[in-house]
């Protein structure tokens, strides 16, 4: 298989707003991340977010070895307004969710395997990106969370039982 089937490749938005940069660069946070384009033409702010994306990765590359993927959304999202991937191991789990353009700022992310616990949240990126309403339900097993705004945007999250 050629290695562009199995690696994310994202160009680095030059133009566009700071949530749609976050969201290409969330893609390859729990993967393989590769970036290509033009880093002399990103703004700071943008090499900043990049830089963040890239430590974010490095720091979860162990994790991501050895952690069992799941699609609390389903594995069939591409039409849809959400899209989730989580990577869990007994510590932690780590979620990435995307939201598409659209109407639908809430969803409920069902993570069964946290039930029953008390739950920390942690945003690992991009960090300083306007706050989501982020509520964990451990009775429902239910991650409730409302996106910032209606456009593209993404978060990678930790959660760890406490």
């Amino acid at each position: 298989m050629p290695i562009q089937h199995t690696v994310v490749f994202r160009l680095r938005h030059q133009s566009g707003s700071r949530e749609k940069t976050a969201f290409t660069l969330a893609n390859g946070a729990l993967g393989r991340l590769h970036l290509s384009g033009f880093p002399h033409l990103l703004s700071t702010d943008r090499k900043a977010l990049v830089s963040e994306a890239v430590r974010v990765h490095k720091d979860l590359r162990p994790f991501i070895r050895t952690a069992t993927p799941s699609w609390p959304l389903g594995l069939a999202q591409r039409d849809e307004q959400w899209q989730a991937l989580a990577l869990r191991d007994r510590t932690q789990t780590v979620l990435t969710l995307w939201h598409q353009d659209g109407t639908a700022t809430d969803v409920r992310v069902s993570l069964p395997s946290l039930r029953g616990r008390d739950v920390h949240v942690e945003v690992l990126f991009p960090a300083g990106a306007p706050a989501w309403g982020i509520a964990w339900s451990s009775e429902d097993e239910v991650l409730e969370v409302t996106a910032a705004n209606a456009s593209l945007t993404a978060r990678v999250l930790r959660l760890t039982p406490q």
